[in-house]
């Protein structure tokens, strides 16, 4: 026998480890622990020379590994490691992750670092080839603004859009605006003094292009004049405000420069995407996907989030960890990693390269029931609702049907900034939505900030096509999320 050496477990409450039961831990599809954190804790025994964890409780414990005599008075559970893995300075040692499984928590690490060093002008310029930039306003008195809107769009490289250019067009003028809307790649409003004149829906062009911007999903930007507005444009501003954090300006020339610092900040998100490997979240410089191989290049400065990427090295002992999921704006596949590289290029960051293979999806059969008159369909949408809005569970002794992870609960403790909160959550959400529930794509994701105590979510997707003879119909629910409503 051999014994860890002191200091080699962590707690996990009886809470997140509940829904583990007798099976499912350890070996199995449902791999409960796929790295190891170490702190100050109880000694463990294992057999010598096995890659087994321990728990502080006969009844569950994992092949390979005898539980430990001391069981922790305060009546929670402790995860043990044999301490084979290393120790690096600053931090115990890899980070833990508990796998999905209903009934667990999964503990979720982001690098919470900035984007990076910002883009230069070059890769800024780059970017914004052929960024078409939706200018929405009404037209009467808001001459200087757009001019002001244009420059600041003009200044980064990109293509603003403004409907005093159309020019020559036989459309009928409202179908013109949404036309403009749909083809655009970003949604530049901005709301002056007044609500302007009523289409035949009854809202202002500037309304119905905002609408048709956030039904289109596209990226959006808006700036509200910084002094007295009419009743409906109040109105109006309050109704954006549910979804995006408004940006206010005092003069033409004002928004012109605070367009362009906004538009070189979408230039860095997009340039440095959110990336999900296993349950570390962190900014990728590039991701390859040619089919059948997925490369993801990332500077990473939380040595945490670097440690648990370069555990999954296929060559260690703990080589299991190699299969995981990595999730992108992309999309969601598993994978087997092939290698992970690391290289040191200052003392606060190392840039990280991981290869992986897709492998196939492993879903459960059940998600293409249909059950109690509602299709598969509408099942991921019930699970949706539950997961997100906080819906009650219709289906009784069948529930699991409509079983979903609420993604924004594993991001609530992280402490990103407000700016990474919506693009952090859409792609758990799509982690969950896509990967786990086998649904399309993503077709408008919003979600607001807090206000209140809650946040605002609208989110829609798009089914994969079961039949040929029947396009898929996209789904669309809203609400407040779950646990922060207002009383």
């Amino acid at each position: 026998m051999q014994q860890c050496p002191s200091a080699s477990s962590t707690r996990i409450s009886r809470t997140a480890l509940g829904g583990l039961g007798e099976t499912g831990v350890g070996l199995g599809r449902h791999q409960a622990v796929v790295g190891e954190f170490w702190s100050h804790g109880q000694h463990c025994q294992h057999r010598s020379g096995s890659e087994g964890i321990g728990w502080h409780d006969g009844a569950r414990r994992m092949a390979g590994a005898r539980a430990c005599p001391r069981i922790p008075p305060n009546g929670q559970w402790s995860l043990c490691s044999n301490g084979d893995a290393p120790r690096s300075a600053g931090h115990g040692g890899p980070l833990l992750e508990l796998s999905r499984h209903a009934g667990t928590t999964t503990q979720t690490a982001a690098d919470r670092s900035v984007p990076r060093p910002p883009p230069d002008e070059a890769e800024v310029r780059a970017w914004a080839t052929g960024q078409f930039v939706f200018v929405s306003s009404v037209m009467t008195g808001m001459t200087d603004e757009r001019k002001a809107c244009a420059q600041g769009i003009a200044a980064v490289g990109a293509v603003p859009v403004l409907f005093e250019d159309f020019g020559g067009m036989d459309d009928d003028p409202e179908e013109a605006y949404l036309a403009q809307v749909a083809s655009s790649d970003i949604y530049m409003g901005i709301l002056g003094q007044r609500y302007g004149k009523l289409l035949k829906s009854g809202y202002s062009a500037t309304h119905a292009e905002y609408d048709e911007a956030m039904r289109r999903g596209l990226r959006s930007s808006i700036w509200n004049w910084d002094g007295e507005l009419d009743g409906r444009q109040r109105d109006f501003l309050e109704e954006v405000r549910v979804f995006h954090t408004t940006g206010s300006y005092s003069s033409p020339d004002d928004l012109a420069q605070r367009i362009e610092r906004r538009l070189r900040v979408l230039a860095a998100e997009s340039i440095a995407p959110w990336v999900k490997v296993g349950n570390s979240i962190f900014r990728a410089t590039s991701v390859q996907d040619d089919g059948r191989q997925i490369t993801v290049m990332a500077r990473i400065r939380d040595n945490t989030v670097a440690m648990s990427l370069e555990a999954r090295r296929p060559g260690n002992s703990y080589s299991r960890n190699s299969e995981t999921r990595i999730t992108w704006p992309g999309g969601t596949t598993p994978v087997r990693i092939t290698t992970v590289t690391s290289e040191t290029t200052s003392s606060q960051s190392r840039t990280i390269t991981i290869v992986g293979n897709r492998v196939p999806e492993n879903r459960s059969n059940h998600l293409e029931m249909a059950y109690d008159g509602r299709s598969p369909e509408d099942l991921t949408e019930l699970a949706m609702r539950i997961a997100l809005l906080g819906d009650p569970n219709p289906l009784g002794n069948m529930s699991f049907l409509a079983a979903a992870e609420n993604p924004l609960l594993a991001i609530a403790d992280l402490r990103v900034p407000e700016d990474s909160f919506e693009q952090i959550s859409q792609l758990l959400t799509s982690e969950e939505l896509i990967g786990q529930r086998g649904s399309g794509h993503i077709t408008q994701f919003r979600l607001g900030p807090q206000h209140l105590g809650h946040r605002r979510l609208r989110l829609g997707w798009m089914p994969v096509r079961r039949y040929q003879n029947q396009d898929p119909v996209e789904h669309v629910i809203e609400g407040d999320t779950p646990g922060n409503r207002p009383a």
